[in-house]
């Protein structure tokens, strides 16, 4: 008889403990579901900012290489004519005169304006320095061109006693060989805001022809 009370406090004994088990097992929540949005939000989180910093990038890429790229203005002769030619190819010495009309062009070719100061445009025959005129200071606007007429008289005289003078072949030739050179110093401010130094050259080539008194071949570097 105790055997049979024995047997059936512990068959009840387990049968609450398994009851008891199933209940806790039932009852404990997954650990995977509620992870996942959180896992999802965070990757949207990450992307977005990755594709606001690339974006970023690639804007200030695009804005380097446009508005805020600083270039060096243009500058050179747009076109050239003469007055007042004359010459003279004696037996003793050689010589030239003439004024030399000129349109000079600047080209500002940068979102901000270009200001240039004081600078000096010279006139080379042979290397040697034939006229100079002064180039005032002024301001080239925003993405435009400024045009300047100039007028510079060139004289040079050279001695013919040696009988090896280079101006008397020329002259005889019938054309004289020039060129021209000029260096500029100025700001250009982007937007108005950044200052950036910038020295355009000028370094141009041209044949006056003494016949037809006239400038033919004018190139400019």
């Amino acid at each position: 008889m105790a055997e049979k009370v024995s047997q059936q406090g512990y068959t009840h004994f387990n049968s609450e403990n398994t009851n008891t088990e199933t209940a806790t097992t039932g009852s404990m929540p997954s650990q995977d579901h509620p992870s996942r949005p959180r896992r999802r939000s965070r990757t949207r989180v990450v992307l977005f900012i990755v594709g606001l910093i690339i974006a970023h990038v690639i804007m200030i890429v695009v804005l380097d290489m446009t508005i805020f790229k600083v270039r060096t203005p243009k500058y050179r002769f747009d076109s050239v004519g003469l007055t007042d030619v004359s010459t003279n190819s004696s037996t003793t010495l050689s010589s030239f005169h003439m004024k030399l009309n000129a349109e000079v062009a600047i080209k500002n070719k940068n979102f901000g304006p270009y200001k240039y100061y004081d600078c000096y445009l010279t006139i080379y025959y042979r290397g040697r320095s034939v006229g100079e005129v002064m180039v005032k200071e002024a301001k080239v606007k925003t993405l435009s061109t400024k045009k300047l007429t100039i007028s510079v008289n060139v004289t040079y005289s050279e001695s013919a006693v040696s009988g090896k003078s280079n101006l008397k072949n020329d002259i005889s030739s019938g054309a004289l060989i020039m060129s021209s050179k000029s260096e500029m110093r100025g700001q250009v401010k982007v937007l108005k805001i950044i200052p950036k130094d910038r020295q355009p050259k000028m370094q141009c080539t041209m044949s006056i022809s003494l016949a037809e008194k006239v400038v033919k071949d004018l190139k400019c570097d």
